[in-house]
C-alpha cells in the first residue's frame, strides 16, 4: 500500500506539471533541493537537533518540503513561542488539521507524553510518512492518523472539559474548519493556524471576526531565512544554504487563539 501511495503522489505530480507547463522547471528545483540535502544528510543526522521538537527522530520526506530547517530545529521559527505556550498550558487533546509527515502532531506528542494526537491529511502519501513518522518515534499509541478532517469529525473530538489544542495548516480550508457555529467546542480549544489569505481570499479576516468574542489574538509575520545562523551548514555556499533554509515564497501570518473561558486555563 506505501508503495502504491508513493507511485500515486509522484504519477500525480508529473501530471500537474505536464498540465501546468512547468514540468521542467519543477523538476529541475525538486532534484536541486534533493541533491543539496543528500549533502548535508551526509554530516547530519535524520534527527531534530534543536527547537521544541529536539530530539524526535526523522523521515525522509520529499525535496522541497522544508527538511533541512526541521533536521536543524528551525522551521517555522517564528510560532516556537506559541509551541511552548501551548505546552507549557498542558494540553490533553492536539488535533492537527493538514499534518503533512506530522512534525507537529509526533513533536506534540512528545512534548506532552500524556496527551491525544489526531493527525489528519486528505494525501495519502503524508499520512504514510507520518505513520513512519510516529512509528520512529514509539508514539503510536498516542498519535492516530487519519484523513479528512470535517466538521463532524471536530464535533467528535473537542470536549469542553479537556484542554484541546487545534494546529490548522490546511492550505486555504482554514475559515471552512474553524468556524464555531458549525463546531461550537471551538470557542473553548486554543487554536494555532497558518493563515492563507492568497488573491482575493479573507480567512483571516473571516477567522478573526468568529472568534473576537471568545478569545484573544496573537499574530506573528514569516520573517526571511537567515542563511548564517547555522555554522553546520558553512560547507556549502550561501546561495545553497539560502535555498534549503528558505520555507516559503511570499508573507506568511500565523494566529494563536486562546480562548478566554475554558477548563484549566
Amino acid at each position: 500500500m506505501r508503495l502504491l501511495n508513493q507511485i500515486r503522489h509522484y504519477s500525480g505530480a508529473v501530471i500537474r506539471g505536464i498540465i501546468s507547463g512547468r514540468l521542467f522547471t519543477t523538476a529541475g528545483i525538486y532534484l536541486r533541493h534533493r541533491r543539496l540535502e543528500n549533502q548535508v544528510l551526509g554530516r547530519i543526522e535524520l534527527k531534530v537537533a534543536g527547537g521544541p521538537f529536539a530530539g524526535m527522530h526523522y523521515v525522509r520526506i520529499p525535496a522541497a518540503h522544508a527538511l533541512i530547517p526541521k533536521l536543524l530545529g528551525s522551521f517555522e521559527q517564528e510560532i516556537h513561542p506559541f509551541v511552548e505556550r501551548a505546552v507549557a498550558s498542558n494540553m490533553e487533546i492536539i488535533l492537527n488539521v493538514g499534518s503533512a509527515e506530522g512534525y507537529y502532531a509526533v513533536g506534540m506528542a512528545l512534548r506532552l507524553p500524556k496527551s491525544q494526537v489526531y493527525a489528519y491529511d486528505i494525501d495519502d502519501r503524508a499520512r504514510d510518512l507520518c505513520a513512519g513518522l510516529v512509528a520512529a518515534n514509539g508514539v503510536a499509541d498516542r498519535v492516530h492518523v487519519r484523513g479528512l478532517c470535517d466538521v463532524a469529525e471536530l464535533n467528535a473530538r473537542l470536549r469542553p472539559d479537556q484542554k484541546t489544542l487545534i494546529v490548522v495548516d490546511c492550505e486555504g480550508c482554514e475559515s471552512d474548519i474553524l468556524d464555531p457555529e458549525a463546531a461550537p467546542g471551538l470557542r473553548t480549544a486554543t487554536i494555532l493556524v497558518e493563515i492563507h489569505d492568497f488573491g482575493s481570499t479573507q480567512h483571516g479576516l473571516t477567522i478573526r471576526q468568529r472568534f473576537a468574542a471568545t478569545h484573544d489574538l496573537s499574530v506573528l509575520s514569516a520573517v526571511p531565512a537567515d542563511e548564517d545562523r547555522h555554522p553546520e551548514l558553512s560547507f556549502i555556499s550561501r546561495e545553497h544554504r539560502l535555498t534549503l533554509l528558505t520555507e516559503r515564497k511570499g508573507p506568511q501570518d500565523w494566529y494563536y487563539l486562546v480562548p478566554r473561558t475554558a477548563p484549566g486555563y
